[in-house]
């Protein structure tokens, strides 16, 4: 006779069957959940309406006309504990295990819980701070917002991240028990196993380099553009194709492919975004600021060797020399332009770099592999026994 499977109640505010809910991470994890589990969700919680919309919105506008600051609701107490009052059936229900993704909000809020719990997330509260920049939050918005990572934290059973360097914030910021933290990888946010072959992709007499993001700014587009113009420069054999975004500069006179969007729950632009990587040879993202990166496991998925400096969680993902290179921060089209020549000429080292991050994306990179590890340890905390 089959076990019964137990209950997850998967707790966050969005909706993790919509393809767009973080970028699609939302919707992996509950794929890869309920393959193991009886799985309840609590999102999406309709956002404030009626008198509390109303007043948030005036607050919000008022601040930020006269005064030039905001208030985050994204830690918001108030919010959090009104979020809660939605969804008290499920809240107080009979489940085995809350699985929790960033929702720091709400889970900060939860009194005197008994169910385990797993907190994700792919960063801090101080991270974002410190990286992203608040300086127009209020004050007393920054002080909540520390304290509701550091109770939501608190009130986990084990704290989930995809890179050391967010894990490391919860423990030395927040002061999570290093024994609750664990650093599993996320995904490639893509439905299916792309065909790789090693000869195809290296056999290149022109490299074709792209960037992939939205925000050209903290994506580092700027830095891509000088580096690229310099290899024109000196007479490289290579194509840019700059995707998610409309450059905010003058490249009338380039032979650069610029494509403004491609949304990959859309069946036509899904084949177009597959046909683009497996025609890129390197992916050139140097970001600013990145929690984690999914985009450099999808070019991983590809067998796509990625470009980046050493920002956030990046550094999880690329491995220097082994399936790209992550350069120093402060780093100039120099030192980009070194690394791009040189892989652009030396067919062996971008086989190496090529089959590397093809085998990365196999063995780490994976929802599959994600699904494996977060299930083995929601099962050993329920069979064991223990708190």
């Amino acid at each position: 006779m089959n076990k019964p499977r137990y209950k997850v109640l998967f707790l966050t505010a969005y909706d993790p069957l919509d393809k767009k809910s973080w970028s699609g991470t939302l919707y992996h994890m509950h794929l890869q959940l309920s393959k193991y589990f009886e799985v309840e969700n609590t999102g999406p919680i309709p956002y404030l309406s009626g008198f509390w919309g109303f007043a948030f919105k005036l607050f919000a506008s008022i601040n930020h006309r006269i005064f030039n600051k905001f208030y985050d609701t994204n830690y918001s107490k108030f919010v959090g504990r009104l979020n809660l009052k939605k969804i008290n059936d499920k809240i107080n229900g009979d489940y085995d295990f809350i699985y929790a993704p960033i929702a720091s909000r709400e889970l900060s809020q939860i009194k005197n819980l008994k169910t385990p719990v797993i907190y994700a997330s792919d960063i801090t509260f101080d991270l974002i701070k410190s990286k992203y920049g608040l300086d127009n939050l209020y004050k007393f918005s920054v002080k909540e917002g520390d304290d509701v990572e550091r109770l939501a934290i608190k009130n986990a059973t084990y704290c989930l991240y995809p890179s050391e360097w967010a894990a490391a914030s919860a423990v030395n910021q927040y002061g999570a028990e290093p024994d609750k933290v664990f650093v599993i990888p996320l995904g490639a946010n893509i439905s299916h196993m792309p065909n790789y072959n090693i000869e195809e992709k290296s056999n290149f007499a022109k490299l074709e380099i792209l960037f992939l993001g939205v925000d050209w700014i903290r994506k580092g587009g700027d830095m891509v553009i000088k580096t690229y113009r310099k290899l024109k420069e000196h007479n490289y054999n290579v194509h840019l194709t700059i995707c998610g975004c409309v450059p905010p500069v003058d490249l009338s006179n380039t032979d650069i492919t610029i494509i403004p969007f491609l949304d990959k729950n859309n069946p036509e632009d899904y084949k177009s975004f597959n046909k683009l990587l497996i025609q890129t040879h390197l992916l050139f993202v140097p970001s600013e600021a990145e929690a984690y990166g999914i985009v450099f496991c999808e070019a991983a998925a590809y067998g796509i060797p990625a470009i980046s400096r050493n920002a956030g969680g990046i550094t999880s993902i690329i491995k220097n020399d082994i399936n790209g290179y992550c350069l120093p921060y402060n780093s100039i089209e120099d030192a980009y332009f070194d690394v791009i020549s040189r892989i652009s000429i030396d067919n062996n080292l971008y086989r190496r770099l090529s089959k590397a991050s093809r085998a990365l994306y196999v063995e780490n990179l994976n929802w599959d592999k994600w699904g494996d590890s977060v299930s083995k340890l929601i099962i050993n905390q329920l069979e064991s026994g223990s708190e």
